[in-house]
């Protein structure tokens, strides 16, 4: 009888085990399910984003294509329009060159008399014709008489004078609308412009004057030759920076900057931009990494400036600075708060086993420093 209970026993023993063992493969499994669950949610979330910042894209774009479509096809009428008026008075001056040269051939006067000009003399200008011809016209008031070819000769040749003076006058009529055309376009983006890049080296500025340096935002138009700033081709953005007493002010580039001063600069004209546009909240990636101790301190300290402003309190959007590790001695504030992730393949089973609150107690009261009631929140998330 006692071999069969203990028989049983053994039985009921090895059952339990091997329901527990099941039921740790469900708990597993189940944990697995639960993780890949919360990916897809957050990949979803992620695509969701995504897919409104592509539309919100989509639409702005196709706004501002539909924009310069317009202005070229105008652009391409008045191209058409010019290239006709080129051919017409191309034509006219073919006209005209094929008349000088029958004349020039039929008339031996006025052969000779054109091929006995200089090449200054014919390529004078209306003023300096208009000369000659009053000169010519007071000699011809004191003959009396004369041959009536040259008075013939002359008339013609004033009437063709008068007529490419009224060439001359209408291109010069078209150059000039062309060019307040250009201006009124010019006139209405031109300020604009100015006044958001003024506003952009305004911020930047202001971060360097925190750090007792210096910045500045420009449009770089062109240069100083004459019609230079008219080739829109050679704009672009200059980014003039000091880190020195004593120094001048020098563009941003590889040569001048190191890295570390390169990257304080890119930061500080990205928040700048970020000052032109609105954001619930705004995510900054390992932005310390290479850099030294100094230029790390400065942005870190004046993002917590720009994101809490002086007393601790969140000014604009919301902040997420994401690093692997921190300098001692950083600037805190009280609207800030401080999340350690721990998670991974060593994270003990028992999630009370990590406790970094007991952790910042205990060094607290080693080293001797009072845990003040506005200080830096710890939050604890244990993925684990």
């Amino acid at each position: 009888m006692d071999r069969d209970l203990r028989k049983k026993m053994k039985e009921y023993e090895r059952r339990e085990t091997e329901a527990i063992i099941k039921k740790g493969q469900l708990t597993v499994d189940y944990q697995r399910k639960v993780e890949l669950a919360q990916q897809m949610h957050t990949n979803l979330i992620s695509t969701s984003i995504a897919c409104i910042e592509a539309q919100s894209d989509l639409e702005t774009l196709a706004a501002r294509s539909s924009h310069v479509q317009a202005q070229l096809r105008e652009k391409e009428q008045e191209v058409q329009q010019l290239e006709a008026e080129k051919k017409r008075l191309r034509d006219e001056a073919r006209t005209l060159m094929n008349a000088i040269k029958t004349l020039t051939a039929t008339e031996p006067a006025v052969h000779a008399f054109w091929g006995g000009m200089t090449e200054e003399e014919k390529n004078r200008t209306p003023e300096q014709l208009d000369i000659e011809i009053s000169s010519l016209e007071a000699r011809l008031e004191s003959l009396h008489g004369g041959n009536s070819g040259v008075i013939k000769e002359y008339e013609r040749r004033e009437k063709e004078i008068d007529t490419l003076k009224l060439k001359l006058t209408g291109l010069e009529s078209n150059l000039t609308e062309l060019d307040d055309k250009i201006k009124e376009i010019r006139d209405q983006w031109e300020p604009q412009l100015d006044a958001l890049v003024a506003q952009i080296s305004s911020a930047f500025a202001s971060s360097f004057e925190k750090i007792n340096c210096a910045g500045a935002v420009s449009v770089f138009k062109g240069g100083p030759a004459e019609g230079a700033d008219r080739d829109f081709d050679t704009w672009a953005i200059q980014v003039q920076v000091r880190f020195r007493e004593g120094e001048q002010m020098s563009i941003l580039d590889s040569h001048r900057q190191s890295g570390g001063e390169r990257a304080v600069s890119t930061i500080f004209y990205l928040m700048a931009l970020q000052t032109l546009s609105r954001a619930p909240f705004r995510v900054v990636d390992e932005i310390n990494q290479g850099m030294d101790p100094r230029n790390e301190r400065m942005v870190h300290e004046r993002m917590v400036d720009i994101a809490c402003g002086g007393g601790g309190v969140a000014q604009s959007s919301q902040y997420f600075l994401i690093t692997p590790k921190l300098l001692n001695g950083l600037k805190y504030v009280s609207g800030m708060k401080m999340h350690c992730i721990a998670s991974g393949e060593f994270m003990p089973e028992n999630g009370k086993d990590l406790d970094f609150k007991a952790l910042l107690d205990r060094i607290k009261m080693r080293e001797g420093v009072a845990v003040q009631a506005c200080g830096v929140m710890m939050d604890v998330l244990d993925e684990g």
